[in-house]
């Protein structure tokens, strides 16, 4: 099963982009460099090295997904 572009859409790509830098700002990370693909992103940041990089994973991936579904429902019947 290959990745959807879902990103391709501008709207998304900047909604997501906005979506990351407020967790980052409320998390109190720093941004290093992102990369948004049409299919996936790339994503460096510098957080403390208490904080877990799968903890950390969890934050974005479930924040994320649930701001994008709630924005764009109909991305959630097409994917």
């Amino acid at each position: 099963m290959c990745c959807k572009p879902i990103l391709k859409e501008s709207r998304v790509k900047e909604f997501l982009k906005e979506q990351i830098y407020t967790i980052v700002a409320t998390k109190d990370y720093e941004v290093l460099a992102l990369g948004i693909m049409p299919d996936h992103l790339h994503l460096f940041i510098s957080a403390s090295p208490t904080e877990s990089p799968m903890a950390i994973i969890k934050i974005f991936m479930g924040v994320t997904a649930l701001r994008l579904f709630k924005k764009f429902p109909e991305l959630r019947d097409r994917y």
